[in-house]
């Protein structure tokens, strides 16, 4: 006897075939269903998290971007500032004319004495004239962005110093140009002549010096000399004394002058 032969109606086994068959296809459709919404759902998710990710992202660059103008108009006032203080510098002067006289008496020999003294400030121009088409039309450029720009830089100046003294004999000079050479404020010290010259009777040495202030020294900068003198004439007055061996002679005070003990 068959082992498949079955008392069932045929048109039943069939529908539950079908059935069956449905049955398997929903299951298969439901977990098909389920597992693309899972997928929708995790890179719904990703999308959002990407997008808050990138709002983030945007902010932060916008916070960097504030910072960088914040800094940039930092770096423009100081630029401003730093171009105000080179104005204040040049029209200040770095060293005081009595400064540059006290450090040129107190670095000169006593025997001594000026007869003029003179101290010239110009301004430098070092551009040189351009010489062909291309250099003049760049160089209307320059002036026009300097003429437009009101931040532009002051010009530098340069102080000429000019000194005609005498001298016992050529040593002093030598020595006074050698003191000067070695100062901080002072630069391209030269001697520019020393010739015989006689003065109230007495045989010495005229002499002229130039020199140039350092452009970038300024007082705080200066070591000031200390030089005890106990001259009691003016070194820049008409009369001098010195006596044969080119010695200063300092004149005793008088005794009017000493105070005396009263006893009191």
């Amino acid at each position: 006897m068959p082992n498949d032969m079955s008392f069932l109606p045929e048109d039943y086994l069939v529908s539950r075939a079908a059935r069956r068959t449905n049955l398997i296809m929903l299951t298969l459709f439901v977990v098909v269903i389920l597992v693309v919404g899972g997928v929708w759902l995790a890179t719904d998710r990703q999308r959002r998290d990407a997008l808050a990710e990138r709002e983030a992202m945007a902010m932060r660059f916008e916070e960097a971007a504030k910072r960088l103008e914040q800094l940039d108009e930092l770096r423009a006032q100081k630029a401003a500032m730093e171009r105000k203080a080179e104005v204040a510098g040049v029209l200040v002067e770095r060293l005081q004319r009595s400064v540059i006289l006290a450090e040129l008496i107190n670095n000169m020999p006593a025997t001594m004495s000026w007869l003029t003294f003179q101290l010239d400030t110009k301004t430098l121009r070092r551009a040189q004239p351009p010489s062909t088409a291309l250099q003049r039309a760049q160089q209307q450029q320059r002036n026009a962005a300097e003429v437009s720009n009101t931040s532009a830089r002051p010009p530098e100046t340069e102080s000429n110093i000019t000194l005609i003294g005498v001298a016992p004999t050529d040593v002093q000079v030598a020595e006074f140009i050698s003191a000067l050479s070695g100062h901080e404020a002072f630069v391209d010290v030269s001697l520019q002549y020393s010739e015989q010259s006689r003065m109230n009777d007495a045989v010495l040495r005229k002499f002229e010096v130039e020199m140039k202030l350092a452009p970038d020294v300024s007082v705080q900068d200066l070591d000031p000399a200390r030089v005890p003198r106990k001259l009691k004439l003016d070194p820049m007055a008409e009369t001098i004394q010195i006596d044969e061996s080119g010695q200063l002679i300092v004149p005793e005070p008088s005794v009017a002058n000493v105070p005396t003990d009263t006893g009191e």
